[in-house]
């Protein structure tokens, strides 16, 4: 059974904000375990998940190195008290972004979106203010994504042309102030285009909107919302106490 993509994001945040909040070592090993069980089941995803930690294994050591050093100037703590505290905070740190990662290599593109516009249109509520949140929501995943994808094509062209020009810092800001503004109104007359299509469509006329493929919110979903959330409360405010 497919569980609805809120309960995920909710069990997957919930786990991310456990690892954080975690204190005692014995808590966290069940953390880890659990993290292991989820990577087994996601095991065609560990590259990628492995990719997304790369940059952090290079900024969070560093951060831990710097902690360190004005700790043992400006605190009283001794040096292994200090390494404890910044080595602990690193581990929970990586375990936390790849717990998310196993959820953004899992997760449909504008699932969530899709979740809650279905849980709003059950509501049968006349605002519309939520409706045009949601279009705004819309139109933002749907021209950004766009949007770079125009400023990938025109770096390809230009380097298929022998155009790539100098690779400084400076050559690279004025290039770019060159063909942004550009990109820009391009965007911004398609957005134009795209708004006086959605009010000849009629957009407003019907409130709440309804959705093509609306993702149903059951009663197994709630139990299992009901299920993390407890566990979530438990883990970290009752038996950490």
């Amino acid at each position: 059974m497919k569980i609805n993509g809120l309960v995920r994001l909710w069990f997957y945040l919930a786990f991310s904000i456990s690892v954080l909040l975690s204190k005692s070592g014995s808590i966290w090993i069940v953390y880890f375990w659990l993290w292991c069980g989820l990577l087994f089941v996601n095991r065609s995803a560990v590259r990628s998940i492995w990719w997304r930690l790369g940059p952090y294994l290079i900024f969070l050591p560093l951060m831990v190195i710097l902690y360190t050093v004005f700790s043992l100037f400006l605190t009283t703590n001794n040096l292994q008290d200090i390494l404890m505290q910044g080595g602990f905070a690193l581990v929970k740190m990586l375990l936390m972004i790849a717990i998310m990662g196993i959820y953004f290599e899992n997760s449909e593109s504008g699932e969530i979106f899709n979740a809650l516009r279905s849980l709003w249109q059950k509501s049968k509520l006349p605002w519309r203010w939520v409706e045009d949140f949601f279009m705004f929501l819309e139109l933002t995943l749907r021209f950004f994504p766009a949007f770079q994808q125009d400023w990938e094509h025109l770096h390809q062209s230009r380097q298929a042309l022998g155009l790539s020009g100098s690779r400084k810092r400076l050559a690279i800001i004025k290039q770019t102030a060159t063909y942004l503004p550009g990109l820009l109104l391009q965007s911004l007359r398609q957005a134009d285009n795209t708004a006086l299509s959605i009010k000849l469509r009629g957009y407003g006329n019907r409130i709440p909107r309804g959705i093509v493929f609306p993702v149903k919110f059951c009663g197994w979903d709630a139990l299992v919302f009901l299920i993390i959330t407890l566990l979530f409360y438990w883990g970290n405010f009752v038996a950490q106490v």
